[in-house]
Formats: C-alpha cells, sequence, structure tokens
C-alpha cells in the first residue's frame, strides 16, 4: 500500500480499495461470484491506471525494454473484456447462475416447451 500512497500520491482508502478490488476481484471472477460488479470495477480500475501511470508511455506495452515504462495495451484489454463480462454476466456455470438457481429465479422457456394449440378437428 505505500506505493499507492506514498509513491503514486493516492488516498489510502483508494490504494486499499484498488488492492482488494484487484486480489480478491481476480478471485471472484475465476469463480464467477459478483462478475458484473467486479468487472465495472476493473473498467474503473484500469482506467486510473491509464489515467495516473501509463498514459505518458504511449499504447505499446514496453516489449524490448526501449521505453522507460508500460504503455496502456493491455489495460485497454482488460477494459474490453470486463465491458464483455459487465453485459453477459458469468454464464450458468459461474456461482452467480448457481445462486440465482438455489434462490429460484424462473426458468427460461425454451420455444419447443411452449404448450402446442389444441384444434377441435385434427387433420391426418
Amino acid at each position: 500500500m505505500g506505493f499507492f500512497t506514498q509513491k503514486m500520491g493516492l488516498p489510502w482508502l483508494i490504494a486499499f480499495l484498488v488492492i482488494i478490488g484487484e486480489s480478491i476481484g481476480s478471485l471472484g471472477l475465476i469463480a464467477g461470484l459478483f462478475t458484473r460488479f467486479t468487472a465495472a470495477s476493473f473498467v474503473v480500475i484500469m482506467l486510473g491506471a491509464i489515467a495516473t501511470v501509463h498514459l505518458p508511455q504511449g499504447f505499446f506495452m514496453n516489449w524490448f525494454g526501449q521505453q522507460q515504462g508500460e504503455g496502456f495495451e493491455y489495460h485497454l484489454l482488460v477494459i474490453a473484456m470486463s465491458v464483455v463480462l459487465s453485459i453477459i454476466g458469468g454464464g450458468k456455470w459461474s456461482l452467480d447462475g448457481v445462486i440465482a438457481k438455489w434462490l429460484g429465479e424462473p426458468a427460461k422457456v425454451q420455444p419447443s416447451e411452449t404448450t402446442k394449440p389444441a384444434y377441435a378437428f385434427r387433420s391426418l
């Protein structure tokens, strides 16, 4: 936390939230727990990392060691993946899906499961 507060000059609360968000949030994404919330928080964290540190270095990462810092291409990749996860969610095998089934979320009716209309006269 000293890096965020002393070197970067961030308030301790923001530094704490970034550390917790990236460590516990990553585990939550692996398990599929609070997927949309965690993905949205990753967008905010990565935008903050771009704005505070990586913007002066340019777009590309330091692949060949010719620049002082890292660019922000990786952060844009994480933002794109997090936006997709925020929209789609964790899926049916995630803990979010299991909790939704456990709490009794009504299942979506498939088109093949709909009732067929009954007719008084049926032709063969």
